[in-house]
């Protein structure tokens, strides 16, 4: 469902199915996603590491970690996240972590490189969706 008169934004929900239909110059490209839930975070201490960590999305084998001026991104499989140390060019202070949970389409994109397409029919490019957590870590 649009939001909005002409937003182009949708109202979506983890669950929900996405379908694709595109015809242009005689070509139909066409695609279906499932949002992923979103992961569900948790800080916890062990030892002198902070640890992110959350539960597996069901239907989900990859995740994405990010964070400014703090983490690469960077996509895994590992339910949980090592907090790295503060960067020396970097501030202490508190730093947002965002977590992705990666459709089947989205993951197979990202991770079999080079991919021409992945949950589309024709074309190149993909066609994904992903369930999105945040945390707010303090780093000394």
């Amino acid at each position: 469902t649009a939001v909005g008169p002409s937003s182009g934004a949708l109202d979506v929900a983890a669950g929900d199915t996405l379908q694709l239909l595109v015809v242009t110059d005689g070509v139909t490209i066409s695609g279906q996603t499932v949002v992923p839930q979103a992961p569900g975070l948790a800080l916890v201490q062990r030892g002198q590491e902070q640890v992110i960590v959350w539960s597996r999305v069901p239907g989900v084998s990859h995740y994405s970690v990010w964070a400014s001026a703090i983490s690469p991104g960077l996509v895994q499989t590992d339910t949980e996240f090592v907090v790295p140390p503060r960067k020396p060019s970097s501030s202490p202070g508190v730093y947002t972590f965002t977590i992705s949970a990666l459709d089947a389409n989205l993951a197979a994109y990202v991770v079999s490189k080079p991919l021409l397409r992945s949950g589309i029919s024709a074309g190149a490019g993909v066609f994904g969706a992903v369930g999105v957590d945040s945390i707010a870590v303090t780093i000394p």
